[in-house]
């Protein structure tokens, strides 16, 4: 079985492309974070969001926020083109969310590798699970405390 050990230039090439992006245009690396914070709310952090079609994740009106799909695509191409059929986007989308951070001048944290690809989608789960923008305060400490963040990571992922 390959692993992503075997491909030394998988996280390279995540970073690299991360920041071709962000300096192409700075909003990106929000664009980016934002994309993981919907994809993990979901389901955990499994990529789920990235799947299309009826009833997906990524057709849910409250995934109308994420964006970045293109940035996560080209990014998934060269690494891709390294590494072919090695590195799951739900990795590549962990990675590059950190890399988009640190690009903008912000924190780094370790990311744990080996995450699976979510094979569905769910756009119930998005619908009731993602923060909503009409939610008051309380709402939202509890929201974000229901699936782990503190109330200053809140702050932070909202913005």
């Amino acid at each position: 079985m390959r692993t992503l050990r075997a491909y030394p230039n998988a996280l390279s090439t995540i970073q690299t492309s991360t920041n071709v992006a962000v300096s192409r245009n700075g909003r990106n690396a929000a664009l980016v974070i934002r994309f993981h914070f919907h994809d993990c709310f979901v389901q955990g952090c499994d990529a789920s969001l990235l799947l299309g079609g009826a009833g997906s994740e990524k057709e849910s009106p409250a995934n109308d926020g994420a964006l970045g799909y293109d940035v996560i695509g080209d990014v998934k191409a060269a690494v891709e083109s390294v590494c072919p059929g090695v590195v799951s986007c739900a990795d590549i989308l962990a990675v590059a969310a950190r890399d988009a951070s640190v690009a903008v001048g912000g924190p780094s944290w370790t990311v744990s590798l080996g995450r699976r690809d979510s094979p569905d989608s769910n756009t119930a789960e998005a619908a009731t699970d993602l923060p909503r923008g009409d939610m008051n305060l309380g709402e939202l400490i509890s929201n974000f405390a229901n699936k782990g963040p503190n109330t200053t990571e809140m702050v932070v992922l909202s913005g």
